[in-house]
């Protein structure tokens, strides 16, 4: 091959790399958004969620005998 015909060859790979390297970047940078949002998503759900077990537990902490528990755990302790 001549000189000119290999050096628009390169020219041509290059090109076509440096297209491959910016959908890559554009790629990459989306997936980060995309990320970073899902996170942010499933800390509110998690918020949501605490709030909600908090609400529960406040109905039923009300009707627990720890009177019982505690005689459950001694029991055990004694047992050991």
């Amino acid at each position: 091959q001549s000189e000119w015909l290999q050096s628009k060859s390169l020219q041509a790979i290059n090109a076509g790399e440096g297209v491959e390297k910016r959908d890559h970047k554009i790629r990459i940078r989306f997936a980060l958004r995309l990320a970073s949002s899902l996170i942010d998503e499933a800390a509110l759900c998690m918020k949501e969620a605490k709030a909600l077990h908090d609400e529960l537990e406040s109905f039923y902490i009300k009707a627990m005998d720890f009177s019982l528990v505690e005689k459950k755990i001694a029991k055990i302790l004694d047992s050991i």
